[in-house]
């Protein structure tokens, strides 16, 4: 990265945030959808929300998914580790990405900052339940990784699933599915099972159902069961509602957000975001928009609504925290954590780097 700096340095004064202390939800509730097959007359898919531990079900009209959990888009992180592996997977606290070495034979876990090697850990042996690597994610509290194995046959695909506690190194089969989505509180993981043939009348008929796995005990519990197809699940938890309730009700995401930003100016902080006191320095273009820098155009627009060109696109993350990130034309993706400082203007600050650089955005459109 390069910055251009002025000996001026003037202090942003009124920029403060806050994080919010949002309690962790033990009991996060399974959103699904469901067809469930009949004999005579059509079957229709409807939503479903579920209650844990009591599995106790309510039909959604128009379900809101805005609080659930998502299986992540990796694209950005398997840009940054090139071909040195695949499968990539972030770190919740943004610090570790853990991806499987180009030949299948290791997890690689490195430091996000600048891919410095942490450790590696060799994969399971193969045998009945390990096939190659297919998927890896990291648990919500950052020591266990979920690896997913090729399982299953031409008609049924599914992942043998296993866990690697990477404090210890130690692997532990967790079963067959598909699209495994770890809980909140990192205690459960819910996933689809292997379809299978159902006879229904005088056909047969795809079924799949919904379990979750206690990860302390490695036992599984069914969620649905019958002649079923469920599909498009996630957990979702009043924690994740309570925090983006939170940054609509300060940030304004809905109305405040929306629209054009263009950066203005390069800033520096005594500390990243975290929560703590520090003080933002402006060190450059202290005039405010520029349509061109020499004979470059603009440098950056942010947009919340969709990216484009050189939009980047910002997003807010499962934790409620507003972000984007930022290729610098091949050094690597950046990620930049962001408040809003007024109606007008986006604090953003480089998420992990040391001298904590960061930018500051003006608004110039609405949509």
């Amino acid at each position: 990265m390069r910055w251009r700096f002025l000996s001026l340095i003037i202090v942003l004064c009124g920029f403060t945030w806050t994080t919010p202390v949002i309690a962790q939800d033990a009991n996060p509730s399974v959103v699904f959808d469901s067809r469930e097959y009949q004999v005579i007359g059509n079957s229709v898919v409807e939503s479903w929300r579920m209650s844990l531990p009591d599995m106790h079900r309510e039909k959604l009209a128009r379900p809101d998914r805005s609080h659930c959990s998502a299986i992540p888009d990796t694209s950005i992180l398997q840009t940054r580790i090139g071909n040195k592996g695949t499968h990539p997977s972030q770190s919740e606290d943004y610090q570790k990405i853990a991806y499987i070495d180009s030949d299948s034979t290791y997890v690689q876990i490195v430091r996000a900052s600048d891919l410095t090697p942490i450790s590696r850990f060799d994969l399971p042996v193969r045998s009945e339940h390990w096939n190659y690597p297919l998927s890896v994610a990291w648990s919500p509290g950052g020591r266990d990784l979920l690896v997913g194995s090729l399982g299953g046959s031409s008609t049924s695909h599914y992942q043998d699933y296993w866990l690697l506690d990477t404090s210890s190194g130690k692997w532990q089969y967790a079963g067959g599915g598909n699209d495994a989505l770890w809980s909140p509180d990192g205690t459960r993981i819910l996933w689809s099972t292997p379809r299978e043939l159902a006879p229904l009348g005088k056909i047969h008929v795809w079924v799949v159902h919904l379990m979750t796995l206690e990860v302390a005990t490695l036992k599984g519990k069914a969620l649905t069961t019958g002649v079923s197809l469920e599909s498009n699940f996630a957990w979702c938890s009043t924690a994740m509602a309570d925090m983006r309730a939170y940054f609509e009700r300060s940030a304004g995401i809905n109305t405040k957000l929306s629209g054009e930003w263009v950066m203005i100016r390069n800033v520096m902080t005594q500390k990243s975001i975290d929560g703590r006191a520090g003080t933002d320095h402006v060190l450059d273009d202290p005039e405010g928009i520029r349509t061109r820098d020499s004979n470059h155009s603009l440098e950056w627009v942010l947009s919340f609504d969709k990216p484009g060109n050189d939009i980047s696109h910002m997003i807010i993350t499962r934790n409620g925290e507003l972000t984007f990130e930022k290729d610098y034309a091949g050094d690597a993706a950046w990620r930049y954590r962001c408040r809003l400082a007024d109606k007008d203007h986006i604090v953003c600050l480089l998420s992990g780097h040391e001298s904590g650089h960061g930018v500051v955005f003006r608004k110039v459109s609405s949509h």
